[in-house]
């Protein structure tokens, strides 16, 4: 299988959806899949391999409506631009920087995997809540699957209306 695995943050950046993106590559290269990364990254897009894993880093991910519909855009650009090398992508989010690089991953015929790490930011519970919460439901529910990386997410998640499986 061929695996694209989308994170904000990736080795040698450090933080948790890092670490668990970077320990599941491995895991997919160890099982005979060809995975390579999407990322931020300084303010230039820049290829580089660690650890035997090729990474994509484009823009750099800062928050403010602005600089995260840039970042978004940047990542579906180059979601779209690789789109041949992959059949699966996993998000390792599910807040906005997510919203568009889904919605041209699904265009293309891609399956898709959304993870939550952390509740507050980045559950359905409280991205349901806004002013835009139904819509960004909504997009969320194009993906194939939704994995939460704990069980008090996948039970946040379940009680707001949204099928989760812990992992």
């Amino acid at each position: 299988m061929r695996i694209c695995i989308v994170s904000d943050v990736f080795p040698p950046r450090y933080g948790g959806p890092g670490v668990q993106s970077s320990e599941l590559a491995k895991r997919f290269v160890r099982s005979g899949s060809e995975v390579f990364v999407i990322t931020s990254g300084d303010s230039s897009p820049e290829s580089y391999v660690i650890e035997g894993l090729e990474v994509f880093a484009v823009g750099a991910f800062e928050m403010g409506r602005l600089n995260l519909l840039r970042y978004s855009m940047q990542v579906a650009r180059a979601l779209f631009r690789h789109r041949r090398r992959f059949q699966v992508v996993q998000f390792f989010s599910v807040g906005r920087s997510v919203y568009l690089p889904l919605i041209v991953a699904r265009l293309c015929g891609k399956k898709a995997a959304l993870s939550s790490s952390m509740l507050g930011d980045d559950d359905l519970a409280t991205i349901g809540r806004g002013r835009l919460g139904k819509l960004y439901l909504w997009i969320v529910s194009l993906a194939d699957a939704y994995l939460a990386n704990s069980h008090r997410i996948a039970e946040v998640s379940e009680a707001a209306a949204v099928q989760a499986s812990a992992t």
